[in-house]
């Protein structure tokens, strides 16, 4: 081999070699990752846990926040402290997505958070994912996914991404609204970024407390062995039936005055400690039996016949 080979050679290799470890290097020092656009993150770091869980999965809703929210650090602590600072407000980026897809094959739910945090001294994207049975079908609320229109302007901090559109925020319901008279269990369901309870998706709602969620639950009876289950969105029904509870039919209009009352106690010094449900990333109303039982991740209460007691807890 003569001189001029063997020197290309070894500049070749030099270049590989050095490659090799500024790449390692650039992953140990943990150079911290950018915001970066849904589409970026689904196809880098959701799609393999996905196509792993369901040969039919579809997205149904994607949520990103550029606001320091800490919404997924106080859901999965041990992943703190999450980095949800975005220097560049309404360029479609985000620190922090959220992806919901279904799969009618196994009747489940697969909600995905992917966020940066610092782990052992290193910043990096997160990925934790989680699977729900689920009565309903979410067949109809398939998405195609997209970026958010970049918009300097308004500087939504926020993007959802439901029924093919992205917005800032989603149309809140009003029970009043849902032309049920009758029912066992009525929900109103209210969350800062996305979630599933019991097998239903919770869309984001950015007043909690309200009384007015953009997702509504109310359970009916179907026949002597299920009952069904209607989920009400802005602009889309959708049910599924589940096996009956023993739980009696309860009328609706009983309830229109007892929750203007409540809101007026709730509101009123004796129980000022509820006003914490006001700064809480889930709290539920469910009516049932007479009783309207108010959950938050840090506050339990129930009103029985204009009674209300429980108490709150702060963090």
């Amino acid at each position: 081999m003569n001189r001029v080979a063997f020197v290309l050679l070894f500049l070749i290799f030099s270049a590989i070699i050095g490659g090799y470890y500024l790449t390692q290097s650039s992953e140990k020092t943990g150079i911290t990752p950018r915001p970066a656009y849904p589409t970026e993150i689904y196809t880098s770091k959701v799609m393999p846990a996905v196509q792993s869980w369901a040969s039919d999965a579809g997205l149904i809703l994607v949520y990103g926040s550029e606001n320091c929210q800490q919404i997924l650090c106080d859901v999965h602590p041990m992943s703190s402290p999450c980095f949800c600072n975005d220097s560049t407000f309404g360029d479609g980026k985000a620190p922090q997505w959220t992806f919901v897809f279904y799969s009618k094959q196994k009747g489940e739910l697969m909600k995905v958070d992917t966020y940066i945090a610092q782990e052992e001294g290193q910043k990096r994207w997160h990925v934790v994912s989680k699977t729900y049975q689920t009565p309903i079908d979410y067949s109809s609320l398939g998405v195609s996914l997209s970026n958010p229109p970049e918009n300097h302007t308004s500087k939504p901090g926020v993007y959802v991404f439901f029924r093919n559109q992205w917005t800032s925020s989603i149309g809140s319901i009003n029970i009043t609204l849902t032309n049920f008279t009758e029912f066992k269990r009525l929900i109103l369901a209210e969350s800062k970024s996305p979630m599933v309870y019991g097998g239903v998706l919770i869309l984001p709602d950015e007043k909690i407390g309200d009384l007015v969620s953009p997702t509504i639950i109310i359970r009916t009876q179907f026949n002597q062995t299920n009952d069904v289950i209607t989920v009400v969105y802005p602009g889309a029904v959708l049910r599924g039936y589940t096996p009956r509870l023993p739980y009696k039919l309860t009328s609706l209009e009983n309830y229109s005055q007892s929750i203007s009352t409540i809101i007026k106690r709730l509101a009123s010094p004796e129980f000022s400690g509820l006003k914490l449900i006001l700064g809480q990333p889930y709290v539920y109303y469910e009516l049932a039996n007479g009783t309207i039982k108010i959950e938050t991740l840090d506050c339990d209460f129930e009103v029985n016949d204009g009674n209300t007691k429980g108490a709150c807890r702060t963090r």
